[in-house]
């Protein structure tokens, strides 16, 4: 009985940091999956507006996100990198993505 009530403690302690990784893991798992789910959405939203309007829709992105465009061609690594916390992609995906796109 001393044995057991000597390790009871010690195996809560391994489980308690076991399942607070398994969490730290799942959370971030689960925010990788909901980021890359938003970007497939953003590239959706692309094609169905440069199903319209392709020529306008390149001309806005390259208006809006300038400075981000010429970031990534400058330093592509670390463009990559963002796209861990980011909502949207890189404005330069998307761009390729829309000359990819036939008329």
């Amino acid at each position: 009985m001393a044995e057991y009530s000597l390790r009871l403690p010690l195996v809560h302690l391994v489980y308690a940091k076991v399942s607070i990784m398994l969490l730290a893991v799942h959370l971030i798992g689960v925010v990788l999956v909901y980021a890359a789910m938003l970007q497939a959405f953003e590239f959706e939203a692309d094609k169905y507006a440069a199903s319209k309007h392709r020529e306008k829709l390149v001309s806005a992105l390259v208006k809006l996100d300038w400075n981000g465009i010429v970031e990534a061609v400058l330093n592509p690594l670390a463009a990559r990198l963002t796209l861990l916390a980011r909502t949207h992609p890189l404005t330069v995906d998307r761009l390729r993505k829309l000359h990819a796109i036939p008329n």
